[in-house]
């Protein structure tokens, strides 16, 4: 509905951004409202030695940083295409125009800035953990917490190693040790270079 009611405005506009093109960096200010229509989208940080940390990835029916929107600050992160995507775009000005005018699209974008919010505080644990093993595994159970069967092993990580490493702010080589330690504990299990946990 709300990408019916965007589009059909005369201020918004469709725009194509290629795999690893930067949508908005940390540190800009929010002039837009953007929406996935297709593709994703990963939201990141760049720590002071020059590590990149995923924060969160967006899909096709989401918005990025809509919350900003609505504050006087910058983004806090960077938005990054992670596969070619197609965004609506809408001027801010526009877009709070557009809410006023159809206060049902507020309840819409509450739940999805609090989609968007719910995984920081349940990832924020992970960035104060000294163990390596602690960081993968408050990962591996925001990713399987939804979850009907919650049977160990029943759910496989749609992550590689590297997207791991980019959420954990861990070195690929020790992703691959702490998992290989974590199938000799028992706590998951490689299939076919596959994690299931």
């Amino acid at each position: 509905m709300i990408d019916e009611l965007i589009l059909k405005s005369k201020q918004a506009y469709i725009q194509k951004y290629k795999d690893g093109e930067v949508i908005f960096a940390a540190g800009d200010s929010p002039v837009y409202y953007y929406q996935i229509l297709k593709g994703a989208v990963k939201l990141k940080i760049v720590d002071s030695n020059g590590k990149e940390i995923i924060q969160e990835s967006r899909h096709s029916g989401q918005s990025i940083c809509g919350f900003t929107l609505f504050v006087d600050e910058c983004y806090p992160v960077s938005a990054v295409a992670s596969k070619d995507c197609e965004m609506i775009k809408m001027p801010r000005a526009d877009f709070r125009a557009l809410l006023d005018q159809h206060s049902e699209l507020g309840n819409f974008l509450l739940e999805d800035i609090s989609t968007e919010l719910v995984p920081k505080y349940l990832l924020a644990g992970m960035y104060y953990k000294q163990n390596t093993a602690d960081k993968i595994i408050i990962l591996l159970d925001y990713l399987k917490r939804k979850k009907r069967n919650r049977a160990l092993y029943s759910y496989k990580i749609p992550l590689t190693r590297r997207e791991i490493a980019d959420f954990t702010g861990l070195r690929v080589e020790t992703v691959i040790r702490v998992i290989k330690d974590l199938e000799k504990q028992n706590l998951l299990r490689i299939i076919n270079r596959k994690i299931f946990y």
